[in-house]
């Protein structure tokens, strides 16, 4: 009975051991991600890699199919061949969220779309599978563009990092800005609660449904949102506030809106 007894407590005390190890095994998984060293990175260190636009595409579409589940299929979100020339073509348009190279954990990318199709997204037609180089205006010399977001995702694990990106998409403004380079309007489809949380966060307003899949977005910038008067953010404010309340450019309404 006494080895009976024994056992029991043995086995009580062996399971009790293996819950605190496997409690200790979490903590500590979250300890180095909380103490995870996240990179920014641009287009020149990705090529650094060795990798070429088809690598990178193939990561970022695993990744977004990660982010928004597979509701994301390829007819929503498009192919590694259609992505691939228009990152390589514009890198100024995204930057990856690393935690090392080629470990890439999350990113934000956007369109800068030619007017017929920047009014297709906002009447929530435009599907991101049709986004190629033809409808994709070249933001080299300074003007006045239309602001499509494609994405702004982490993966789970590491969604706290998400304001680095957010950091680094206004810094990324900022820097086109001082080259002439502004946008009249900001347009997005959230996929997800997430997403839809995000644009909600950006000042952004609820337009429409999307016809297949998600939700419409928009955000004009000028004037410049109040939402967005942030004092790390207050020299892009400066930046686009020349124009003024008069001579704002005029915004593209969708004929059904």
């Amino acid at each position: 009975m006494t080895e009976i007894i024994l056992v029991l407590i043995g086995s009580v005390l062996g399971a009790f051991a293996t819950k605190l190890t496997e409690l200790s095994l979490q903590a500590y998984a979250s300890r180095r991600r909380s103490r995870a060293k996240f990179a920014l990175v641009n287009h020149e260190e990705v090529m650094g890699w060795g990798w070429d636009g088809t690598k990178l595409l193939k990561q970022l579409i695993a990744l977004d199919r990660k982010v928004i589940g597979d509701a994301l299929t390829d007819e929503r979100e498009g192919t590694v061949d259609q992505w691939g020339p228009v990152f390589t073509e514009h890198p100024e348009t995204w930057t990856l969220l690393s935690l090392g190279p080629k470990h890439v954990v999350g990113y934000w990318h956007f369109a800068a779309l030619r007017d017929a199709q920047f009014l297709r997204a906002k009447a929530g037609y435009l599907l991101d599978s049709e986004i190629t180089l033809d409808i994709v205006e070249p933001i080299d010399v300074p003007g006045i563009y239309n602001l499509y977001f494609t994405l702004l995702g982490v993966l789970p694990d590491h969604r706290g990092a998400g304001a680095l990106l957010i950091d680094a998409f206004f810094t990324r403004l900022e820097s086109l800005a001082e080259r002439g380079v502004l946008f009249r309007e900001i347009c997005a489809n959230a996929f997800t609660k997430d997403g839809r949380r995000i644009c909600e966060g950006f000042g952004m307003h609820f337009l429409c449904p999307h016809s297949d899949f998600g939700s419409v977005y928009t955000l004009p910038l000028y004037p410049w949102p109040d939402r967005l008067r942030h004092k790390r953010w207050g020299n892009l404010a400066k930046l686009y506030e020349p124009l003024g309340h008069a001579n704002q450019p005029k915004l593209l309404v969708p004929s059904d809106h």
